[in-house]
């Protein structure tokens, strides 16, 4: 007898066994992505293909993303990719010390001298 999926000649016992097994030419429609897939890709596509796979962030971020919206994870939303101090300090923070950095630490943030009460950059602050 012959495999009706792969075309291997075997046994009526080999077939039978060859068909619970799961033959690696047969194809099974992923649950995630509904693409084709053979039985012997499986596991390949399951890890490295399918595009519906979670990932972790590479960035450690300690996110879990869904491979095809990856990219976007990292350049939008990743709390540990680099964002430019927007005060003009020329630094890159994470994403998650932005706030902290331009609030508090950044030599470019705007700060009340206790003395005369102007508004200067606190690089200034020592020479005012």
């Amino acid at each position: 007898v012959q495999c009706n999926v792969c075309n291997t000649k075997m046994t009526a016992q080999e077939l039978e066994m060859h068909q619970k097994a799961g033959c690696e030419e047969q194809s099974y429609v992923c649950e995630l992505c509904n693409e084709l897939v053979k039985s012997r890709e499986e596991q390949h596509h399951n890890l490295e293909v399918c595009s519906q796979r979670e990932v972790a962030c590479p960035r450690s971020c300690g996110v879990n993303v869904k491979h095809a919206n990856l990219d976007k994870h990292l350049q939008t939303f990743c709390q540990e990719r680099l964002v430019s101090c927007k005060l003009g300090c020329g630094l890159s923070i994470p994403a998650k010390e932005i706030l902290v950095h331009q609030q508090k630490i950044c030599s470019n943030r705007e700060v009340h001298c206790l003395q005369c009460t102007s508004e200067l950059m606190a690089k200034d602050l020592q020479t005012h």
